[in-house]
């Protein structure tokens, strides 16, 4: 079963690295813009950071877009570019579901959980008109997910062995897209028959009046779980002072963050707000009320963790 994800993944290696990045940077040229920063990075101490797509990364968008910390940041397509990266030494903090760290510390890579980041609404998303509840896929659909061996794709084989007792299921129609890039294909009605995503790209999709939900995460997974960890690569990891500071810092944006959703709830509108939305591209009135929705939490605590290991190793992706 490992050896069939190994297999999955390099099947995918191609499409995951031209997936397009955040502000229109590839992941070729972001690889080789960390790699001449380098040196720089090291000797200043610039924590080099990865984020990912989606308003689950909100409080490092505060903390990158209010220069809380001294910082080179990136967005990349998905956890395996993270990986990649990390491995190569050429960033020291990424941010990214359980069961992309745990895949990481089977294969040896000796990084390590620094805190939480958010809980938010998973969800495998349909426009075809004969699929309305999950027990209605065949196994033979296309459905497009970030990369194997993501927190969706967990997510899906646990739902898969749940009813019907084949982790793998579907595994062989997965779509490695990012989650701009899945939402585009299922919109467009081409490509793919539904979409494991998360919030913006989750809650766009179903505003569409023929999208339905066929699976939500919490109910996959059988009870709430973290979306988002930030991990730390080795080298840093050494270092207590950066990931003390950097941890430092999480923890009062994801603290301000938990206040500007007080705020937004109270209908107040603080400037924060709009800086946010043009960080992701929103207009400031679709992002407020996607942050006060009550399933979108964000917290430094980790919930979780020992389920996916436990499942993931059950269904063989990890040893």
């Amino acid at each position: 079963m490992f050896a069939r994800l190994e297999v999955v993944v390099i099947g995918f290696c191609t499409a995951l690295l031209l997936v397009a990045c955040g502000d229109a940077r590839d992941d070729a040229s972001q690889a080789a813009d960390v790699a001449e920063a380098t040196g720089a990075a090291h000797r200043t101490a610039v924590l080099r950071i990865a984020e990912q797509h989606g308003i689950a990364y909100a409080p490092l968008a505060l903390m990158q877009i209010e220069n809380r910390i001294e910082a080179e940041w990136y967005r990349m397509a998905n956890a395996t570019v993270i990986r990649e990266a990390m491995l190569a030494g050429r960033l020291d903090v990424g941010s990214m579901g359980i069961p992309p760290y745990l895949i990481g510390r089977d294969r040896g890579l000796e990084w390590e959980v620094i805190a939480g980041v958010s809980e938010v609404p998973v969800g495998l998303v349909t426009r075809r008109p004969d699929l309305t509840r999950f027990a209605d896929l065949t196994g033979a659909e296309r459905i497009a997910l970030p990369q194997p061996g993501s927190i969706q794709h967990i997510l899906l084989a646990m739902a898969a062995d749940h009813l019907w007792g084949d982790p793998t299921r579907f595994d062989a129609g997965l779509l490695s897209l990012s989650h701009p890039d899945g939402m585009t294909a299922l919109l467009a009605g081409r490509e793919v028959d539904a979409h494991f995503t998360t919030p913006p790209f989750l809650f766009a999709e179903l505003a569409e009046p023929d999208a339905r939900l066929l699976l939500d995460g919490r109910e996959a997974f059988g009870g709430r779980f973290t979306f988002i960890v930030s991990v730390a690569a080795p080298a840093i990891g050494e270092s207590g002072a950066a990931i003390a500071r950097y941890r430092e810092v999480l923890l009062e944006a994801t603290t301000d963050l938990m206040n500007l959703q007080d705020e937004l709830r109270r209908g107040a509108r603080p400037a924060v707000l709009v800086a946010l939305a043009a960080h992701y591209g929103l207009e400031s009135e679709v992002l407020a009320d996607q942050l006060m929705r009550p399933e979108v939490v964000y917290s430094t605590e980790v919930f979780g963790l020992e389920r996916f290991e436990e499942a993931m190793r059950d269904f063989g992706y990890v040893e």
